[in-house]
């Protein structure tokens, strides 16, 4: 890894344009600082159109005083950091109300749109959302294909993949994350400090117009106890606990972390729904770097294998690998869906990806080198069950070696989800 994220083409931005001859208004949402700023501005650059930062005060303050007025006239534009003036929502409203055709307007925003006033709601059939993640490891490595498009296709095609991947590149690679900031940082101390800038802004300056945050410090304790479940279901209790604040307000406290994109809930997949199903969501932090940094966690830390260290990195390595899977459904061509499936017996999937047309690729994920036959155990239930519509089952594994061990059921190493180029080009 290298800090080369100043010349990472990010893969929205071959998307955008495909998605905008199809919609009127595109919105991406995403965490801050993960680059939508730097998409947009590319993007109107190559189509020489409008860019507007609301993130500007000065121009907020314009937008919000003067919005039938303020947007330009032009083919297509640009709005970016658009939560600052949602105002100007009812302006953008009113222009497709007199020309509906696709296209016009590319948005972007480091709140979600459900957490807005009706502005967004009045854009309903009219609005196509993306997500912008925190740059995936794929990006990083200059890589277009897609192990998940691979295995959707093709899943015998990695069957004798290989790596080369060593745990202690598996732990740098998680306590960096993808952040461009954090990936661009000079070592651990710079990296940290940009890390904890991060979660100081985002509790002070972007929260507060989510909800009224009377308790900053709360909400801290609570994002730290967020990182230190991540990848587990838990109750709001538990969360609540050792924060100050009763479960309600931590309810209240986690969905505007989760509207601005620093928790993410991974929910239940139902369609093989029994009984003993659990139905309530996992929680992860949106970005492994940063759960490392608010669980105090460094390379060197977990490289030590202390039985707290390997359970954390566990945890940590289920959510980094989550991202990673999210980041790649978000660019399939058709719409996906990622859920996980959980028994009160004990049956597990960590990660179900289902296309729209109802057929599934779904994940296990185990921090170990050497696996065992009870590993495939839950993979093996959810083939049975599903029959034809299941695809592949995938242990993404720590070790050197990919297998194809019985029908639709493999073994990878978690290296492939950015280091796959020669096996999907092979095939």
């Amino acid at each position: 890894m290298d800090s080369r994220t100043e010349i990472i083409r990010r893969r929205v931005l071959d998307l955008v344009p495909q998605r905008a001859s199809e919609s009127p208004v595109v919105l991406l949402q995403g965490p801050r600082a993960v680059g939508k700023s730097t998409a947009l501005r590319l993007l109107a650059a190559a189509d020489h159109a409008p860019y507007i930062d609301l993130d500007d005060p000065i121009v907020a303050d314009d937008a919000v005083a003067n919005p039938s007025s303020f947007l330009p006239a032009a083919p297509r534009i640009y709005l970016d950091e658009y939560q600052r003036a949602p105002v100007l929502l009812d302006a953008v409203k009113a222009r497709l109300n007199r020309d509906g055709r696709a296209g016009q307007f590319v948005l972007a925003g480091s709140t979600s749109a459900n957490a807005l006033p009706a502005g967004t709601q009045a854009l309903t059939g009219r609005l196509h959302r993306m997500p912008i993640y925190p740059l995936s490891q794929r990006e990083v490595e200059e890589d277009n294909s897609s192990v998940l498009a691979r295995l959707f296709d093709a899943p015998e095609s990695l069957s004798d993949a290989r790596s080369q991947t060593d745990r202690d590149e598996y732990v740098s690679r998680i306590v960096v994350g993808g952040y461009p900031q954090a990936l661009r940082a000079s070592g651990g101390p710079a990296r940290q400090r940009w890390f904890a800038d991060y979660v100081t802004q985002t509790i002070q300056r972007d929260l507060p117009t989510l909800e009224t945050i009377r308790r900053p410090q709360a909400v801290r304790q609570l994002l730290k106890r967020v990182a230190a479940c991540t990848g587990q279901v838990t109750t709001l209790a538990s969360l609540a606990e050792g924060t100050g604040v009763q479960p309600r307000t931590a309810q209240t406290y986690l969905d505007a972390l989760e509207q601005a994109f620093v928790v993410h809930r991974l929910e239940p997949w139902t369609r093989v729904l029994t009984s003993r199903a659990l139905r309530k969501p996992k929680l992860h932090i949106v970005d492994s770097g940063l759960a490392a940094h608010l669980l105090r966690l460094t390379g060197d830390k977990l490289a030590a294998r202390t039985p707290e260290t390997l359970t954390a990195f566990g945890g940590l390595l289920e959510s980094f690998v989550v991202a990673e899977i999210c980041k790649e459904a978000s660019w399939l061509d058709e719409v996906a869906s990622v859920g996980y499936w959980r028994t009160r017996d004990g049956l597990e999937v960590d990660i179900v990806v289902e296309r729209y047309d109802g057929v599934v690729v779904a994940f296990e994920v185990k921090s170990a080198q050497r696996l065992k036959d009870g590993d495939l155990g839950a993979l093996r239930t959810l083939r049975d069950r599903l029959g034809p519509d299941f695809r592949a089952g995938v242990v993404l594994h720590t070790g050197p070696r990919a297998a194809h061990p019985e029908d639709r059921l493999f073994t990878l190493p978690i290296d492939q989800l950015w280091n796959s180029r020669d096996a999907v080009r092979a095939s």
